[in-house]
């Protein structure tokens, strides 16, 4: 990496579209990297994961070192953000299921919680037309469903969520998080794009 970095003076960003393992590796190396060259670190490249490449365990696993230079986009809030109306609810759930099993409200406080609880919002929403159409409940009936989404809301836990029979791309839009030096994470911008049919993958 370190021939690549060197090679390329003028990269201001590298994606990572890999684990939180691989995200933070590469971060670590190119602060690391850009140490040992006495480069400013705001002057120094970036790093920018999908969404599995960054979650809670970056403060564990990478410390200081992921801090100013690491992001990550999402498609729905991390946990916790209540500037979303619908995180109440997340929140208030997860305290609830917590104090039932016995657990600290800090475990499975993260943002897979909210992606799990996001896709099945989604899903219940369409089983619930399905069984109000008094349809049988099956895959096909639960596609078509999907497919009859138009700007779902979900408090803000997401963007608005469209799917069409020919596109099943939910939104053009994401959340762009960093981690603080509080091993927490803040919320840097939500950035949306113009979706093109030559980028349709199936």
């Amino acid at each position: 990496m370190d021939a690549y970095v060197d090679a390329n003076p003028d990269v201001d960003w590298y994606w990572v579209g890999n684990s939180i393992t691989t995200s933070l590796y590469v971060a670590k190396a190119l602060r690391e990297h850009n140490k040992e060259l006495g480069m400013p670190d705001d002057k120094a490249p970036k790093v920018i994961a999908n969404m599995w490449g960054m979650d809670e365990r970056a403060w564990d696993m990478c410390g200081a070192d992921c801090v100013g230079n690491t992001y990550v986009m999402m498609s729905f809030a991390a946990f916790g953000d209540l500037r979303y109306p619908g995180m109440e609810k997340v929140v208030a759930l997860h305290k609830k299921y917590r104090t039932i099993d016995g657990e600290p409200e800090t475990k499975w406080a993260n943002v897979r919680y909210v992606q799990g609880y996001v896709s099945f919002y989604i899903f219940q929403r369409a089983l619930e037309q399905v069984i109000d159409a008094g349809k049988e409940v099956n895959g096909r009936n639960l596609k078509d469903a999907l497919e009859t989404f138009r700007a779902l809301e979900s408090g803000g836990l997401t963007a608005p969520i469209t799917f069409t029979p020919d596109d099943h791309r939910p939104t053009n839009r994401v959340r762009v998080y960093s981690m603080n030096q509080f091993g927490k994470f803040q919320f840097e911008d939500e950035i949306s794009v113009q979706l093109q049919r030559d980028w349709m993958g199936w």
